[in-house]
């Protein structure tokens, strides 16, 4: 009978390691799926990182010069944008809605910003944008430190 009874309280100690291990295995997969991003929410931070870098790369100090929103067609400033960048970011300059446009939809002769280079990876964007119409050339480098981008290089050349 004790022999019986021994083997009785083994079988409810397995038993209840199988549940425990079970609970742990289920918690640990819900923990890993709720740290998973899904590509609806990979999409709206890349946009948020794209739209903050891009405003800020034209509100940059050293390109101010080289805007002249007096002159015709100036505002809406206008991007041809490049597949990295897109054209569907809510940035403002000189109060009104930046316009940007794809290669396959741009046709006009107004001045407009060319996106040559607009590339994140990770915490770390790098860009090259040409304004033909001033006749310049922007490249620059910005890396993310605690949730905020700051540029690591800006400069603007002259051809």
């Amino acid at each position: 009978m004790a022999k019986t009874l021994t083997g009785i309280g083994e079988m409810n100690m397995h038993h209840n390691f199988r549940v425990i291990l079970f609970i742990i295995s289920i918690l640990t997969l819900a923990a890993c799926n709720s740290s998973i991003k899904t590509n609806n929410e990979l999409d709206v931070m890349s946009k948020n990182d794209k739209e903050t870098i891009f405003s800020m790369i034209i509100e940059h100090f050293d390109l101010q010069q080289y805007f002249h929103q007096e002159e015709k067609n100036r505002v809406p400033l206008k991007i041809k944008s490049n597949e990295n960048l897109g054209v569907n970011l809510p940035v403002i300059k000189f109060g009104k809605p930046v316009e940007f446009y794809t290669d396959t939809n741009f046709d006009s002769d107004d001045p407009f910003f060319e996106v040559a280079l607009f590339s994140i990876n990770g915490d770390n964007a790098i860009f090259n944008i040409v304004y033909a119409a001033e006749g310049i050339t922007i490249k620059g480098k910005l890396k993310k430190q605690s949730s905020q981008w700051s540029f690591v290089a800006f400069e603007v050349f002259e051809s």
